[in-house]
């Protein structure tokens, strides 16, 4: 059909009749073309967006333990030095804020949890715990999570 209608036409005027009848149809291919890239463009831009939301929250409101503080020893040790040469044991046990419980799933591993279900099963953790590390009788005992003031002990 297009052949019969450009036939007989010079060269010029049926080139302007061939993208006078295929303008509509590349018309809309780049109508098509330009929605989609503006979708893409748009979505790409509101990602981007959340994440620069996300990453500057995370810098703000992060809040870390000053580096190198003096701190009150609460309890002191009856001896004050130790002897060189000395073969001496030394555990170290972290108490996970006397929250594990046989029955408790941290969030972070896939589970629920994130603090300790009363202050009664906080202290019965923490003293299984202690008593654990202290039942191998050792000279020195480093224990980890036994804070007092932080979010996880809310409930104590």
């Amino acid at each position: 059909m297009l052949f019969a209608q450009i036939a007989g036409k010079s060269f010029p005027l049926a080139l302007k009749m061939i993208c006078k009848i295929t303008s509509g149809r590349v018309k809309g291919v780049f109508v098509l073309i330009k929605r989609i890239l503006k979708i893409v463009g748009l979505t790409s831009a509101i990602v981007a967006a959340v994440v620069v939301c996300y990453v500057l929250y995370v810098i703000v409101s992060y809040n870390r333990i000053q580096d190198m503080q003096d701190l009150k020893i609460s309890r002191k040790s009856q001896t004050q030095c130790v002897n060189l040469n000395t073969e001496y044991t030394i555990i170290t046990q972290n108490c996970g804020f006397g929250a594990y419980s046989p029955d408790f799933t941290f969030f972070m591993d896939g589970g629920t949890h994130t603090l300790a279900s009363s202050k009664e099963s906080a202290v019965a953790n923490i003293d299984m715990a202690a008593n654990k590390a202290l039942s191998f009788d050792p000279d020195f005992v480093f224990f980890q999570e036994v804070d007092t003031d932080s979010t996880q002990h809310a409930i104590m």
